[in-house]
């Protein structure tokens, strides 16, 4: 889950449903609202794992982005209702695919040349040694710029 405090929400990943919102503050009854689903008419594959938010230039704007573990990508939507989905992308690292992503998170501040715009740091769980068997766990570290580019943002 992420808390998006300047817009009073509280988003959940629910590994096989999707990703849901649910009003933040303490004096609302909130059922939630299924934003994005998994599956065939969904936009993610399950298990929705990782969730954090790309702070843009005021409240309203920036990114939801979600780990979907079943097919080792990552979901953009828009911050601010009704959270349009701007796309996918894949990482990878050593000509490798980063997935089996149990975590994300991501800063929108700029942090020198190589992250002008921030970074999207995963952890990846799809090391394996020559037997196929889990050996560790590493992280990896996305500028920013490339998901822009990736994604037309």
């Amino acid at each position: 889950c992420v808390v998006d405090d300047a817009n009073h929400a509280l988003y959940v990943g629910e590994e096989d449903a999707g990703i849901w919102r649910f009003d933040a503050r303490p004096d609302r009854a909130d059922k939630g609202t299924l934003i994005a689903k998994t599956g065939e008419e969904g936009t993610l594959t399950a298990d929705v794992e990782g969730l954090a938010i790309y702070e843009g230039e005021g409240a309203g704007n920036g990114y939801l982005i979600a780990s979907s573990q079943g097919d080792n990508t990552y979901a953009v939507y828009d911050r601010s209702a009704p959270h349009e989905f701007r796309g996918r992308f894949q990482v990878r690292s050593k000509d490798e695919i980063v997935g089996d992503t149990d975590g994300l998170d991501v800063a929108s501040t700029p942090l020198g040349d190589d992250f002008p715009s921030g970074i999207l740091l995963v952890q990846d769980g799809m090391i394996r040694d020559r037997n196929g068997d889990r050996r560790y766990q590493r992280f990896t570290v996305v500028s920013w710029v490339k998901v822009e580019k990736a994604l037309g943002l």
